[in-house]
């Protein structure tokens, strides 16, 4: 079939950039190829089947990008449907995130959505996204027969609204009448001063509370989430409360409900983040001492979280928040929190400091120990270590190749210790972060 990729219906995506062996890809291959059939014969409808790795392939030692070539195709594809048995997350997330960035209706067969976390943080943008748990070549082929007349519309009816006392709605309430977050606004005992900022988990603040005797500025938090489950978000406020207490921890206040809106209190850090600092002030001549200074903050605050079983999960220079000099772990938790509360499955996470399991959606205090590692790198040297732009190629980098050499002024055992945290094995990083603490402290007095 010669059509230009205006006149295709569909855009068949098989990815498997991932794939290392012959039999796999020939397995897959067929199969795609099947439902290629299927679309075509049984559902009338013309398809482009994506490159993905489908054509001709001979090497598996490198993973193939030949997808990249077939993007114009997406682009004028009405529809988008992913074929993707496998359990390797990084191969298909640059796919399902340009469908989902061009707002495609699209249907998904996968080996388990567990696996697929790009896709899953924002699927609330595509409204006819079916999702269907199988490997059953079988079954794909009778949904897509028995579909074939609404194939990409809801297939079944959404449930009736109902009142739940354990669920709160938030994104649909900010902008109803009457609930506009504005400047001025009275929210229980905060008053909003100026919006300070968006990020993943959700819009920040800052308010202040008046007293007969002062008035103190907070930051408050307002979570994106569609639904918050009000005792998994009171179970964490207890957790958080827990691990308040130290220097470098930017301590919860409180988090409560205020004319339906979730509130998280935290105290405020006028100076900024780390990552308004490395893009103001960053200067290789004080590059090492600085890099040792925030180290030592950082690590001390990681240490207290782990000592109470908390893994940060998203560390980051945007979420190092500095009092002066002193940096403060922000943000802690929150990751959980959504994953906890949110009905699909997320890693979490954003791409640049994520450790190589954590596309897997492993977690632990390595994975905390690798994005230090990261925010080192960066402070010593003024770059990532791992800086490309297509997330394929970011995550392909990240579980496969060496960072670059850091700068000849950063002391060796510096450096040492910034790449071991960056070692691809969870097992050859520090075995805590008291533990590179201690190396730390030991590099600090030899360079003295």
């Amino acid at each position: 079939m010669n059509l230009s990729p205006e006149q295709f219906d569909v855009f068949l995506s098989c990815p498997m950039a991932s794939v290392r062996s012959r039999t796999q890809y020939e397995e897959i291959r067929r199969n795609a190829l099947t439902i290629q059939q299927c679309l075509q014969d049984d559902c009338g409808l013309s398809v482009y089947f994506a490159g993905s790795g489908v054509e001709s392939r001979e090497n598996f030692d490198e993973p193939d990008f030949s997808f990249v070539r077939d993007r114009d195709a997406l682009v004028h594809s009405r529809y988008f449907l992913l074929y993707y048995p496998s359990r390797i997350v990084s191969s298909v997330l640059v796919e399902a995130g340009m469908a989902i960035a061009l707002e495609k209706k699209a249907v998904y067969f996968v080996h388990d959505r567990k696996h697929l976390p790009f896709m899953l943080q924002h699927l609330d943008r595509v409204s006819a996204t079916k999702i269907y748990e199988t490997k059953s070549l079988d079954r794909i082929v009778k949904l897509l027969s028995d579909h074939k007349s609404n194939l990409f519309e809801p297939w079944i009816e959404p449930p009736a609204t109902t009142h739940n006392p354990n669920l709160l709605t938030t994104r649909s309430d900010l902008g109803a009448a009457g609930n506009v977050l504005a400047a001025g606004r009275t929210l229980g005992p905060y008053t909003l001063v100026k919006r300070l900022g968006n990020g993943a988990f959700g819009t920040v603040w800052l308010a202040e509370r008046r007293s007969s005797l002062a008035t103190t500025l907070f930051a408050l938090k307002f979570p994106h989430s569609t639904s918050l489950d009000l005792p998994a978000v009171r179970k964490e406020v207890q957790i958080w409360s827990r691990v308040s207490g130290h220097p470098n921890i930017l301590p919860v206040i409180e988090a409560d409900f205020f004319d339906q809106h979730l509130v998280i209190v935290s105290e405020y850090a006028p100076d900024g983040s780390l990552a308004d600092w490395i893009s103001r002030n960053w200067r290789r001549e004080t590059a090492v001492a600085f890099t040792l200074a925030m180290a030592r903050g950082m690590l001390q605050g990681l240490a207290h979280l782990h000592n109470h079983s908390m893994v940060h999960r998203d560390l980051k220079p945007g979420n190092v928040l500095l009092q002066g000099s002193l940096p403060k772990i922000a943000d802690f938790g929150l990751a959980r929190l959504l994953e906890s509360t949110e009905q699909s499955v997320s890693v979490g996470g954003t791409p640049a400091y994520m450790a190589p399991e954590a596309w897997e959606g492993q977690r632990s205090e390595q994975s905390d120990l690798w994005s230090l590692g990261v925010i080192l790198f960066e402070l010593a040297s003024g770059q990532k270590p791992f800086q490309e732009k297509e997330l394929y190629q970011l995550t392909h980098s990240i579980q496969t190749r060496m960072p670059p050499p850091l700068p000849e002024a950063v002391p060796a055992e510096l450096q040492a210790l910034i790449l071991r945290a960056l070692e691809k094995n969870p097992d050859r990083r520090h075995p805590s972060a008291t533990a590179m603490l201690a190396e730390l402290t030991r590099i600090e007095t030899s360079l003295r």
